[in-house]
């Protein structure tokens, strides 16, 4: 079977205000077939079910760059023993507190004499400035709890980056903000999202469409890994030359991209049954 795991800003969203519009045909062809769309994104958990349920979503979904992973609960509870449950979903947890990393954070940047800025000092004001997000939106983007995004204001990024790994922590960059976070990172997901659905008993094939750097671990545990064109394409070319090129940025090219791949999974998923969910 194919799944389909997508970043969420510049990718699946456009850029600038957010929009899925462009997607809605690609969408709705993924799910007349079958083929569960996860998305996978530096969003918060509160974010992502705004997201989940404007487009009709009702598929997994990783949030915070692999900061943990949602199940609905009904068709993977078997699947899945020994994780918390709440209002309808298995929580998967692979991060590190949201309090240590603000705390790593801060202690970092005094060692490595740098001047950041991280949502948890931001005000929910702040925050709507930096996103372009109505205060609503920007007060969910604040609920987090495994990733801290941040702005690097002065100082030598790579003595940053030396001072958070020094603490056994992770960064990585997004198309606006840099990010610190533990031990995961949307990879880590990806490969944890595919092993359960492997454990349904049929093979399963990823194809993975993102736009940023944070993106690369996910692209690189795609079968079928899928470019955005963005100011950040060419490193992510470089970085995986045999990727495909969706045609334009934003849901337009997303929804063309995934349009013109859906034959080739066809045939695929001709030849291997689907797992039977029931949501």
């Amino acid at each position: 079977m194919w799944i389909v795991v997508t970043d969420l800003d510049g990718t699946l969203l456009d850029h600038e205000g957010y929009s899925w519009g462009g997607a809605r045909e690609a969408i709705r062809a993924l799910e007349e077939r079958g083929v569960p769309l996860i998305y996978c994104t530096s969003k918060t958990r509160a974010e992502t079910l705004v997201l989940r349920e404007a487009t009709g979503n009702q598929h997994p979904f990783i949030v915070e760059n692999g900061g943990a992973i949602y199940f609905p609960a009904k068709p993977f509870r078997a699947a899945i023993s020994g994780v918390p449950e709440s209002d309808g979903l298995l929580a998967m947890v692979l991060g590190t507190p949201y309090t240590s990393l603000v705390d790593a954070l801060a202690d970092a940047a005094r060692e490595a004499h740098c001047e950041v800025r991280g949502f948890a000092g931001a005000t929910v004001e702040q925050v709507a400035e930096w996103c372009g997000f109505s205060p609503a939106e920007a007060a969910l983007a604040k609920r987090r709890e495994f990733d801290e995004p941040f702005l690097l204001d002065a100082g030598n990024p790579e003595s940053l980056i030396a001072a958070i790994e020094t603490r056994g922590l992770r960064w990585t960059r997004g198309g606006r903000f840099w990010h610190i976070l533990g031990a995961n990172d949307k990879g880590v997901a990806v490969r944890t999202l595919r092993s359960v659905y492997e454990s349904f008993g049929a093979p399963v094939n990823v194809a993975a469409l993102g736009d940023s750097p944070n993106d690369l671990p996910m692209l690189r545990e795609a079968d079928n890994p899928i470019l955005m064109p963005s100011s950040q394409l060419d490193a992510l070319r470089q970085a995986l030359p045999q990727a495909k090129l969706a045609p334009a940025p934003g849901s337009a090219g997303w929804g063309r991209a995934i349009l013109e791949a859906i034959p080739e999974w066809l045939t695929y998923n001709r030849e291997i049954p689907r797992p039977p969910f029931e949501y």
